[in-house]
């Protein structure tokens, strides 16, 4: 059974066709229910609860410039544990219904078309899904990237209080090569 959360954003995905340039993706604002949102930043962990990434990862040294985005892995229990007692039981829901819901299937079912042709040689494909909240601070950016190519769907949610700083966020670029974009036109 549907928890009225996973129905509602069934609902937006669902409803939401993709955009397919330069890569298959959705933008969709007011994802959450507005009261379910303010509760979302009403429970909002402090940054003391969660771990710098360089903390998170010591054994890759490639996180070490990023000391300012803190995360919380929903799958590790000690995170959640260190999340203030009274929020706790929020953030356990969220994790709950996001990782162990119906919002992968929701994703593999509306991205299945891109994920048969990236993987239509390889036999049986198995999915697992991560989920971490992000805080990045003042002085956190990341430049332009392709993600790690164990990712096969990222789903970013952002959280704001108000609309002030709207122009932060993920931005896409079109590729510079023009061979790859003959490519991408290849896949739509």
């Amino acid at each position: 059974m549907l928890t009225e959360i996973e129905l509602h954003l069934a609902y937006k995905i669902g409803n939401k066709s993709i955009n397919t340039f330069p890569y298959p993706h959705l933008y969709i604002q007011n994802v959450f229910p507005n009261d379910y949102y303010s509760k979302i930043l009403k429970n909002l962990p402090s940054v003391n609860s969660m771990t710098s990434m360089p903390d998170l990862y010591p054994e890759q040294p490639g996180f070490k410039n990023y000391k300012d985005r803190y995360v919380l892995e929903f799958a590790r229990d000690e995170h959640i544990q260190k999340i203030e007692s009274d929020k706790q039981e929020f953030w356990k829901g969220i994790g709950s219904t996001l990782l162990k819901g119906q919002f992968g299937n929701l994703l593999r079912a509306k991205f299945k078309h891109y994920l048969d042709m990236r993987f239509k040689l390889i036999g049986d494909v198995n999915f697992s899904l991560e989920m971490q909240l992000v805080n990045d601070k003042k002085n956190y950016a990341l430049g332009p990237h392709s993600d790690h190519p164990r990712k096969v769907i990222s789903a970013l949610f952002y959280l704001p209080k108000d609309m002030s700083q709207q122009e932060i966020g993920t931005s896409i670029y079109i590729p510079k090569d023009p061979s790859f974009l003959e490519a991408l036109s290849t896949c739509s």
